[in-house]
C-alpha cells in the first residue's frame, strides 16, 4: 500500500468513525488482524523450530528429510536465510 493509498484508507475510516460503535468495530477488526498476524508467525516460529532440533539430531531423523524440506519451503519467504539449496538437496 502506498503512502497516498494509506492516507485515502485511514481517512475513509475517520469518515465512518461517529459513534463509539463504528469506532468499537473498526478497531475491532484491527485487532482481529494482528492476531492473525501474531498465529502466522507463532507458526512460522514453530516450524523453523522444529527444522532445527530435527537437523541437530539428525540420527534420530534421518528419515524425515522430506518433512524438514517442507517445512523450509513452507516458510521460504519469511526466513533472512535462503534454503533453496538445502531444500533441493534435501529432496534428493
Amino acid at each position: 500500500m502506498t503512502y497516498e493509498e494509506e492516507l485515502v484508507f485511514l481517512q475513509e475510516i475517520r469518515a465512518y468513525c461517529t459513534t463509539p460503535g463504528q469506532a468499537g468495530k473498526v478497531i475491532g477488526a484491527a485487532m482481529a488482524g494482528l492476531y492473525a498476524e501474531l498465529d502466522r508467525q507463532r507458526g512460522h516460529a514453530v516450524d523453523m523450530e522444529t527444522v532445527a532440533a530435527m537437523a541437530l539430531n539428525q540420527r534420530l531423523f534421518k528419515d524425515n528429510k522430506t518433512f524438514i524440506a517442507d517445512k523450509l519451503e513452507k516458510h521460504s519467504g519469511m526466513n533472512s536465510l535462503r534454503w533453496d539449496d538445502q531444500i533441493k538437496e534435501l529432496r534428493k
